[in-house]
């Protein structure tokens, strides 16, 4: 569903419904600004929390199944040789997976937790002669930012083609009594796609505000 936007409202939706033209305005935005949201785009990833016992972490241990991989992408691809890196979290007994890029995002969200926990198993025998030891997660987490219609994505960056001026022109207010402001991690030049640019962003339009209610 489309949503527009008039002079007086406020939204909150996020940069891919700017960059997906969900978000309409009316009166439309200076050209401009339409060309540096169209230039930047929204990353697709997602991240798999797989947990297991404190028994079941001291047999990997032993198994030495290594802290952190890359895992490649072969043809005959196991669905988890999407992830692109996996760790330990900050409490052993879990493993977490980066998942992307799109297309295999949309995989891994179509999957049941059971075949992502036979998966996760699978990909751990690699590690080890001793396949018939290595024991499945007891269970998985998993975000879901991409298909979340409040997210759509993990975050911004600039594709080719695009301009390191976009996240500037982006970030500018339009109206004379500041009607319209921008903020965002992707509305940050230097912090973009980060939690803290987002905060940043915040403030930044908050010191604006401000600063214009001085004025005379």
């Amino acid at each position: 569903m489309k949503r527009s936007i008039a002079q007086g409202e406020h939204d909150d939706r996020p940069a891919s419904g700017l960059v997906g033209g969900e978000i309409k305005f009316d009166p439309e935005l200076p050209d401009e600004k339409i060309a540096a949201i169209r230039r930047l785009n929204l990353g697709k990833v997602e991240k798999l929390y797989f947990e297991f016992s404190e028994e079941q972490w001291k047999v990997l241990d032993s198994l030495g199944v290594p802290g952190q991989w890359i895992v490649p992408d072969p043809e005959d691809a196991n669905i988890l040789d999407c992830s692109f890196s996996f760790s330990r979290g900050i409490e052993n007994r879990f493993l977490i997976a980066w998942v992307g890029p799109e297309h295999r995002v949309n995989d891994v969200s179509s999957r049941s937790d059971d075949e992502l926990l036979e998966s996760l198993r699978s990909l751990l025998q690699r590690f080890t002669d001793k396949k018939d030891l290595v024991p499945k997660a007891l269970k998985v987490k998993r975000t879901s930012w991409a298909q979340d219609p409040f997210i759509g994505g993990s975050w911004s960056y600039r594709p080719s083609g695009s301009k390191p001026e976009d996240m500037d022109t982006l970030s500018e207010p339009l109206g004379s009594e500041l009607q319209l402001l921008f903020a965002g991690e992707a509305t940050h030049p230097n912090y973009f796609g980060t939690v803290h640019g987002a905060f940043f962003s915040g403030v930044r339009e908050a010191d604006r505000i401000l600063e214009h209610q001085k004025k005379p």
